[in-house]
């Protein structure tokens, strides 16, 4: 219905509506959470495979632990006792360990969750009134319950059907057989293929996060205090309102600490702005094809309060006035998108905008340097600046450059204002750096999360790998023993045990490397949320990749420094 009707409309008024045929209809739950559900979903599946990562230690250490009581349970299986019934005591073993590390994570819950909101992550949704709630509680609890029945069935199963020749044959009670090992060594595997996938993922949001850092706003944000107010059409004149900020720019620029003063609409890095159309002398279009850019509002020396450099031409000065002819100041990706090799200055356009009657031509009097008006990872757009005095606004923006700290200043520039308006409220008194830093909190807390996430997966990781070794190194014990006795060197023995581990790590970290370019491939979301980075950067690889490596390289050289150290007498005793 709604692309019927912009169509009929684009019929009836051509010049206006031919621009935008096309209505975007949207749910208001979609219009509200907005790019909040990608970004959750990609913590909610950190979370999952931190989680998984988890499950896979905990059957490591419980396949571990049925290898240990295999003489045990053999023995009762010889007495009588049915499998169900064994498998049904590791279930119970596994259902009560499980529901015991959801409860104590409860409390840890509610400290990461203050934590979580005290972040107060920009665009996050909602993010204050999250809470752990009843639904929460069963949703854990309902986790607990299944992964400790799925993780918990292939160890109890395992250790449910004893072959008792081949348990004699292979060990001595403390030993298991080869299939356990194999096992065993697969889950660290996995382990390893999923940690390193999210590694990679935390690190390409990582260097993203860094690229936005490193993008310059255009402009000198440090030390800028800004403040808003509106001026009341009823209360002030077109001509009140510019004699009224005429007056209050140069007291504000007295006050003590003060280094200058200037106003302007919309203010950088506030995401705000305003597009409208404009007209090229000699180059007219129909309104429905007329170019667009955003438009600003200053008064004079707003550049240099801000320290956007002026490239060429002049700067807004008090002469600027309704009685001079207009002029216009655009940016650099003005002069580029539509005065390509030819030079700017001089040329007139006809911005759609006026106080009063038909807009007149204005002539470009100056080039200025691009500033990022809404975030850091958008692209320069074309701007134009229009004199505060030839186009009036009562909404502006107060910014004062200042040589102590900004917030030092408010109190006396509130006083400055209340002085000739007690009645006109203040708000957004935030410093220019204030508003850079929210432009990034969202990646930051993005990017900070998923480095937390990924930290601990890879540490679980490492200690799921050091088990697995530590284990084999006991079951060898006896071997190691007899190739000591035998004239093998400590060095030998280190490096048999290190290639054991290192050889489980290479098989993990080539499947890792495969499902992070599989991910990266077929995952559009993530490459939304990267800037300046690509989902298959080779030094996010290599750097994941090299860290991965000394993670497992410590895991397998504590138990292989360990073996070395053993005794062959006792080692040949070693039961």
């Amino acid at each position: 219905e709604m692309k019927l009707i912009t169509n009929n409309l684009a019929v009836q008024y051509p010049d206006t509506n031919k621009r935008f045929p096309v209505a975007v209809v949207t749910t208001e739950l979609e219009h509200l959470v907005g790019s909040s559900r990608t970004r959750l979903m990609i913590l909610l599946v950190s979370v999952a495979v931190v989680l998984f990562i988890a499950c896979l230690n905990v059957a490591n250490l419980m396949l571990v632990r049925a290898s240990k009581r295999g003489r045990e349970i053999a023995v009762r299986a010889a007495l009588g006792a049915s499998r169900i019934r064994v498998v049904r005591q590791m279930l119970t073993e596994s259902v009560v360990l499980a529901l015991a590390g959801a409860l104590l994570g409860i409390p840890l819950a509610l400290v990461a969750l203050k934590v979580f909101i005290s972040l107060n992550a920009q665009n996050m949704v909602r993010i204050q009134s999250a809470r752990l709630d009843a639904t929460v509680l069963v949703f854990t609890a309902a986790v607990a319950l299944i992964t400790s029945i799925v993780f918990g069935l292939v160890p109890a199963l395992r250790a449910s059907s004893p072959n008792l020749t081949e348990f004699m044959k292979e060990g001595r009670g403390t030993t298991s057989g080869k299939s356990h090992n194999r096992l065993r060594s697969a889950l660290v595997v996995a382990e390893t293929t999923l940690g390193l996938a999210l590694l990679v993922v935390a690190g390409l949001l990582l260097r993203s996060f860094y690229r936005i850092l490193a993008v310059d706003p255009g402009m000198n944000p440090h030390n800028v205090l800004t403040m808003t107010f509106d001026l009341p059409e009823k209360k002030y004149s077109d001509q009140q309102q510019i004699d009224f900020y005429t007056q209050l720019l140069p007291r504000l620029q007295a006050l003590p600490g003060v280094v200058s003063a200037a106003a302007v609409t919309p203010l950088p890095l506030s995401g705000s702005e305003a597009i409208i159309t404009f007209q090229i002398e000699g180059r007219p279009v129909p309104r429905s094809e007329a170019p667009t850019a955003d438009i600003k509002i200053a008064t004079p020396n707003y550049f240099h309060t801000l320290n956007i450099p002026v490239l060429s031409g002049r700067d807004f000065t008090a002469r600027d006035d309704r009685k001079a002819p207009g002029v216009v100041i655009v940016n650099q990706a003005f002069a580029r998108r539509y005065f390509p090799n030819e030079n700017v200055l001089g040329q007139h356009i006809t911005p759609g905008a006026s106080n009063h009657g038909k807009p007149q031509p204005r002539e470009i009097v100056g080039v200025v340097g691009n500033v990022k008006s809404r975030r850091l990872d958008v692209e320069d757009r074309p701007e134009y600046y229009i004199p505060h005095a030839q186009l009036n606004f009562g909404s502006m923006t107060v910014c004062l450059r200042t040589s102590v700290d900004p917030h030092s200043v408010t109190s006396a520039a509130r006083s400055v204002v209340s002085s000739m308006d007690p009645d006109l409220p203040l708000y957004d008194i935030k410093t220019l750096d204030e508003y850079l830093s929210a432009t990034v909190a969202t990646p930051r807390f993005q990017a900070m999360l998923l480095e937390a996430f990924a930290g601990l997966a890879l540490l679980l990781t490492g200690v799921g790998l050091y088990g697995v070794i530590a284990f084999a190194v006991v079951q060898r014990t006896h071997e190691i023993g007899l190739r000591m006795t035998l004239g093998a060197t400590r060095g030998e023995v280190v490096r048999m045990v290190l290639k054991a581990g290192l050889r489980l790590t290479a098989i993990g970290v080539a499947a890792g490397v495969a499902l992070a370019l599989l991910a990266a491939r077929f995952a559009t979301s993530l490459s939304s949320l990267l800037f300046g980075v690509k989902p298959t950067d080779a030094l996010t690889f290599a750097a994941v990749i090299l860290i991965v490596s000394a993670v497992s390289l410590l895991a397998c050289y504590i138990p292989a420094w360990r073996a070395s150290k053993v005794d062959p007498m006792i080692a040949l005793r070693y039961e």
